[in-house]
């Protein structure tokens, strides 16, 4: 109202002022869709206030803050500790005055460890060797999927098959055509291949027998200590079979001569036939 009595206009400034709740028009015609929508923006609010954490929560906040918190002098430990002479900040124990290591001796007590799951006691430990040994693994397996060192490992083994093979092909030969001619032993014992069958039945001999066989097991022991390498023996046991008996081993044939070798045979090794 103003001074003379007159009314505010209800489009002024005056008027507009006293409106201080929200005027905008609801979507909400019912009155009982409108008394639910007020109960729960109240629950809501409600929710928000007294909202509580969930009590595991709870207690790892109440642990950790327990845990950073030092013992107070009032306490009943610390003051029996204090009677023994325990200083805040130093190390427990009886102390020397030559010991080098009081500066490496524990000053904290060992953390707590809260076990939260149902595994047994150590099964975290193996977990974690289990996953350190499985990194390691693959580790290796990233280091051997290069196709380079995969070529050339793969060409190494079978290199290596393949002089095996042929070593045991030049001794049996060599055994097989120096019977033939009437020797009973090699010329040196890598000539031949190693007989596994009669040092197999001669391990099933008597108590007195077994001692001889320890004794040529060591004689073969140290006889393989001075066998030369599988290349020198294959090209020494070769060389031998096409001198003495015009035999080559990569052919399979025995020649008439020596002429007929040198003409029909290309070499005495395998990369040149």
């Amino acid at each position: 109202m103003s001074l003379d009595g007159e009314e505010d206009d209800y489009m002024s400034d005056a008027v507009l002022a006293q409106c201080t709740s929200n005027v905008r028009p609801s979507l909400l015609f019912n009155p009982r869709d409108k008394r639910a929508h007020q109960l729960l923006k109240k629950k809501a609010e409600a929710d928000k206030c007294s909202k509580q954490k969930s009590v595991r929560v709870q207690q790892e906040e109440g642990r950790a803050a327990g845990l950073q918190k030092q013992i107070s002098s009032d306490n009943k430990g610390f003051q029996l500790l204090s009677r023994m002479g325990y200083v805040s900040g130093t190390s427990l124990g009886k102390r020397c005055y030559d010991d080098k290591n009081v500066e490496d001796r524990l000053k904290e007590p060992i953390p707590v460890e809260v076990k939260i799951d149902r595994k047994g006691l150590g099964q975290k430990t193996r977990d974690r060797e289990k996953l350190e040994t499985y990194k390691r693994r693959n580790e290796d397996l990233s280091k051997l999927a290069d196709p380079e060192e995969f070529r050339q490992r793969a060409l190494a083994v079978a290199n290596i098959k393949a002089l095996n093979r042929d070593v045991h092909t030049a001794q049996s030969t060599c055994r097989h055509l120096d019977i033939q001619k009437g020797k009973e032993s090699p010329i040196q014992p890598w000539y031949w291949p190693k007989n596994i069958e009669d040092k197999a039945t001669s391990e099933s001999n008597t108590s007195e027998m077994s001692t001889t066989v320890v004794e040529l097991e060591d004689e073969e022991s140290d006889e393989d200590s001075d066998q030369p390498e599988a290349s020198e023996i294959l090209s020494t046991v070769t060389a031998y079979l096409r001198s003495h008996y015009l035999y080559c081993i990569w052919c399979g044939t025995s020649y008439d001569n020596e002429d007929d070798l040198e003409s029909s045979c290309p070499g005495n090794s395998r990369a040149e036939h």
